[in-house]
């Protein structure tokens, strides 16, 4: 199924506008090809399948006027957790670094973090609206430092990210990563 899911993908995307995200694997550092003004475009894939090889090269034409940027956030590369509609915190779980708003959830509550731990210390994780005529909203808190101090408010599309930073012995802060806010 995923690999239908790919061919379907390499069929349909070519010519069409992709963000790509460089991982340099043990460094920590992420760089995007494509900004938001100009996508990278999908070539047409080369390559086939015969007797010698199975396989195809994708390029991407990058047409924004710079090589990449450094990419802040998280790389979902697992469904999202569920925030329940009812919830006031968001848990932090190893190994997830995608939370997902349900609709209509309990809006102007007070909304924190549990379940963190030093292992979680800079990790990103984002969170995703969910909308409704209730969104979630998270405010400068105790738990959460937004830039500017302005409320976040979890329409449908909308996500924000945060890094996590120990400010004492026990105490852990979600800090939102700048320009990640939508």
């Amino acid at each position: 199924v995923v690999v239908d899911n790919v061919f379907t993908m390499i069929e349909r995307g070519v010519s069409g506008g992709f963000y790509l995200v460089l991982d340099v694997c043990g460094t920590g550092k992420r760089y995007l090809v494509g900004n938001g003004c100009k996508p990278a475009i999908m070539q047409a894939p080369e390559g086939g399948f015969t007797n010698d090889n199975s396989s195809i090269t994708l390029s991407f034409l990058q047409t924004c006027g710079e090589l990449f940027s450094n990419y802040v956030g998280s790389i979902t590369t697992q469904s999202p957790e569920t925030i329940g509609a009812a919830a006031t915190a968001i848990s932090i779980i190893t190994g997830n670094d995608a939370y997902q708003f349900e609709s209509d959830t309990a809006g102007a509550i007070k909304i924190t973090a549990s379940g963190i731990t030093d292992a979680d210390i800079g990790r990103v994780i984002t969170v995703f609206g969910g909308g409704g005529a209730n969104p979630s909203k998270i405010s400068n808190t105790d738990d959460f430092i937004l830039i500017g101090g302005d409320q976040w408010e979890g329409t449908v599309g909308s996500q924000i990210s945060f890094k996590i930073f120990k400010d004492d012995a026990s105490s852990y802060k979600l800090i939102e990563v700048a320009g990640s806010r939508s």
